[in-house]
């Protein structure tokens, strides 16, 4: 019997190589297919006159691509690719007397087919037509959210969340909620006071990029759900570890490079996991918003079940119906009465709403903690890298505060509205956006979508976009000098320019948060956030970037990475971060 077993098997052993090597030559073919398509799209554009780098059968563009990466950090974020094609566009466009507005470039098989658009006219007709994000996008969020959520939404349901949602990130809830963000901009002053050195010296070395992260978190914690996680004192905890975890599992699924992760047994096994303490933690408190919308009155625990309970539960806080859960709840009950004026009591929510408002509420806390404390480093880092602006800040905050640093914060516990009598603070905020976005749009327009096409002011020429994916170059865009009097520099005051002068901001040349009807959402927390930790952190102290200290502290005597000079730069693979996480050291103002 065992015998025969055996022969069976042998005999049937060719027909799965066969088969094997059947599957291998339909995907070879489909790959050989979509090489000639691409190599082709390329070469009918040139021919209709659209400006193109030269172009390799063979290779599209990813010879231009090598050289000009070639020496880069490797870890260099992929916003930096536009930034060194505008830059050099002498070499790579030498037939152009000026750089194009929008990038044709050929990657792939690396990358699908990319149109980076630079000139501030392009964004705006994009953002206002091409109203889907790029499937790759909704494949990167759907480990963390199960696509169910306000980037992955489309058409009435997108519509519909959008306005759910507004109420809790609308100008009025976020200035209600000024006071529990100031009670987390304090604890942030905390811990970085305990890194300055004594007498008003430097301290030692340490990463700013956690820390700010870690504030952040906790700040969104308590506009989302109102609850004191603690982050940045007690932290991680398992909600954040998790969550933070589950994203080095989201993939941009693009080449042929992510196939091995995506066919790793280990990785999904890691994702269930994640996603089972995520929701063991987020539940109760949505179930408890759903029971009783008031936040006061309730008192979620951790779940008992949880395969990570944390070691102290998360404190409830009393901003009675003004979190941005409790206000999406509303207007879930007025919708339905709306709907049937009849009916005595709202319909209870049902299973897809709860798990909808479980992915908006990572979806929240992922774009809401993320990409705030990155622009948070870079604001902290420019203040001592730009002194003349750094000084018009502080004479501002002492116009408005008075001289005694401490008079801050029971000045904006007793009037919040003072946060918004900063002008400067805000021009200097949006200036640091502009030098460091925190990240890029991607749409898509669909291959048989022939109707979309950009158009570039004073020239006639029509730009195709079906079959591309079109990437907001923000980073590049931003220091476009077609749209950016004196591009490089530092300069707060072309935010404060009139309409008439040479700084004033040209329409749609700022982006940092999107355009359009799908622009961010939570642009308002993000700005005052960033407000409050600017303004508190200048009163009373001084922080620059200690990469000496660093190395001598980690040993690291290898090469000294840098872009643009600097060794703080973007890295990550979509969300950008900052490299090593931004070594500083702080001390005391005098």
């Amino acid at each position: 019997m065992t015998l025969f077993c055996l022969n069976s098997y042998s005999s049937l052993r060719p027909l799965w190589l066969q088969f094997l090597g059947l599957m291998l030559l339909i995907w070879a073919c489909k790959g050989l297919r979509r090489f000639f398509e691409v190599r082709m799209m390329f070469r009918r554009l040139k021919d209709q006159g659209i400006p193109m780098m030269p172009h390799s059968f063979l290779f599209g563009h990813l010879g231009i691509i090598y050289r000009l990466t070639k020496g880069k950090p490797s870890d260099m974020h992929a916003n930096y690719i536009a930034s060194l094609l505008m830059q050099n566009w002498k070499s790579v466009y030498p037939d152009q007397k000026s750089c194009p507005g929008l990038l044709y470039v050929d990657m792939w098989p690396i990358a699908p087919p990319i149109i980076f658009t630079i000139d501030p006219a392009l964004p705006g007709q994009s953002f206002y037509n091409l109203h889907h994000h790029h499937p790759n996008t909704l494949g990167y969020l759907k480990p963390l959210t199960e696509n169910l959520d306000l980037v992955s939404f489309r058409g009435e349901t997108w519509r519909t969340w959008r306005t759910r949602l507004s109420y809790g990130f609308a100008p009025k809830n976020i200035t209600a909620l000024l006071p529990t963000i100031l009670d987390e901009v304090v604890v942030f002053c905390d811990v970085l006071r305990s890194k300055a050195g004594e007498n008003g010296s430097w301290g030692d070395s340490v990463q700013l990029e956690p820390m700010t992260t870690s504030l952040t978190f906790d700040i969104i914690a308590r506009a989302a759900l109102d609850i004191r996680l603690g982050e940045q004192t007690q932290g991680p905890s398992p909600f954040r570890r998790a969550m933070a975890d589950q994203l080095t599992h989201c993939l941009f699924e693009y080449n042929i490079l992510t196939l091995p992760h995506l066919l790793n047994p280990v990785r999904y096994w890691k994702m269930a996991r994640n996603s089972r303490v995520m929701r063991q933690f987020l539940m109760p408190h949505i179930l408890a918003r759903l029971e009783n919308p008031s936040p006061s009155d309730t008192k979620p625990q951790a779940n008992p079940d949880s395969e990570h309970p944390p070691s102290q539960p998360p404190i409830t806080c009393n901003n009675a119906n003004s979190t941005i859960i409790d206000l999406a709840v509303q207007a879930f009950r007025r919708e339905a009465t709306t709907t049937d004026p009849l009916q005595p009591t709202p319909p209870s929510p049902d299973a897809l709403f709860i798990n909808t408002l479980l992915g908006q509420l990572k979806i929240s806390v992922f774009a809401g903690h993320d990409t705030t404390a990155a622009t948070l480093c870079w604001a902290l880092h420019s203040l001592s890298i730009y002194p003349r602006a750094a000084a018009s800040l502080r004479r501002e905050l002492d116009a408005v505060f008075g001289p005694d640093p401490a008079s801050l914060v029971p000045l904006l516990r007793a009037q919040p509205h003072l946060l918004y009598q900063l002008p400067y603070t805000t021009a200097f905020i949006k200036e640091v956006l502009r030098f460091q976005p925190s990240g890029a749009v991607i749409r898509i327009s669909p291959p048989d979508d022939e109707k979309f096409t950009f158009h570039l002011p004073g020239d006639d020429t029509v730009y195709p976009t079906a079959g591309f994916m079109v990437w907001d170059a923000i980073v590049a865009s931003m220091k476009y000098e077609g749209a950016w009097p004196r591009a490089d520099e530092f300069l707060p005051e072309r935010w404060l320019a009139r309409p008439d002068e040479e700084l004033h901001v040209r329409k749609n040349a700022w982006r940092a948060f999107g355009l359009g009807p799908r622009q961010c959402i939570g642009q308002e927390l993000a700005m005052a956030e960033l407000r409050l930790a600017v303004a508190a952190v200048a009163r009373e102290m001084e922080i620059e970037c200690a990469w000496g200290k660093w190395d001598k502290a980690m040993g690291y005597q290898g090469p000294k990475n840098e872009m643009e000079g600097h060794r703080c730069y973007q890295v990550g693979k979509i969300v950008p971060h900052v490299s090593g996480g931004m070594p500083v050291h702080v001390r005391m103002r005098t």
